[in-house]
């Protein structure tokens, strides 16, 4: 069994509303420890996280096996959910900034 584009934007849906929902829970439990953290970085790494572990969640229901096939399409989840992440917060330049560093 492997991944079609349809299952993988499905996933992709899944992802934005699991994120959204992923990063107010961090933020709120960081704020109940009093831990300042960057929010464009918690976000970008909730986001990758979420992606990445639907894929293999998927897998594991769909019965497909775990090699590199299945690591790359988590890969490319939690890389697509990221972006799509800062885009929502209308960020993508402060995403790029902080990836390669202010190109002037």
């Amino acid at each position: 069994m492997t991944m079609t584009v349809e299952t993988f934007i499905g996933i992709l849906v899944l992802s934005a509303t699991a994120t959204s929902i992923g990063i107010e829970i961090v933020k709120n439990l960081l704020k109940e420890f009093k831990i300042n953290c960057n929010s464009m970085v918690l976000a970008c790494v909730v986001a990758f996280v979420v992606g990445a572990v639907e894929v293999v969640i998927y897998a594991a229901q769909g019965g497909m096996p775990f090699d590199y096939l299945t690591i790359i399409y988590a890969f490319c989840m939690g890389i697509v959910n990221v972006i799509g992440t800062t885009t929502g917060y209308d960020t993508v330049k402060a995403f790029i900034y902080a990836l390669f560093g202010k190109v002037d």
